[in-house]
């Protein structure tokens, strides 16, 4: 745990649902992450992100994701620099791979999601009253508005 990263499928057939969160970041990845599902996620107040890859001990960088589920965000932050996915602290192994987003809900946020790279995610049904930027930033520059 604490002198290696884990491996793909170390981590997986988790389920969270039913989650309020008033912090900065809602939840953090680091590691593996295969087969999980996150639903009913709501964040307010001054939180940054709902998923985010900085701010966990012990890890360096960001996360791996394999076929994950997320669905049913409302997002109410406060603050004018937020986002639902902050995955700027990626390593250059890292991936995000058939991730299925559905059923965003946000008053206002900068962007959908900060990512290094275009990765494999699927987002649908998204309601957002004021996006002050791309929906999308990609860290190597090549910027566009889908993942």
């Amino acid at each position: 745990y604490r002198v290696r990263a884990s491996e793909m499928g170390e981590t997986f057939n988790i389920h969270i649902a039913n989650v309020f969160s008033e912090n900065e970041e809602t939840i953090c990845l680091g590691g593996t992450v295969k087969d999980c599902s996150f639903s009913n996620i709501y964040a307010s107040g001054t939180v940054r992100s709902i998923f985010a890859t900085d701010s966990l001990p012990h890890q360096d960088g960001g996360v791996k994701m394999e076929d994950v589920e997320i669905r049913n965000i409302s997002y109410m932050g406060d603050i004018h620099r937020n986002c639902i996915f902050d995955f700027e602290n990626m390593r250059e192994s890292d991936y995000i791979r058939r991730v299925i987003v559905d059923n965003i809900c946000a008053e206002h946020i900068e962007n959908i999601g900060k990512l290094k790279s275009k990765q494999d995610i699927a987002v649908s049904n998204v309601s957002i009253k004021e996006i002050s930027g791309p929906e999308f930033i990609y860290l190597d520059g090549n910027n566009g508005e889908e993942a």
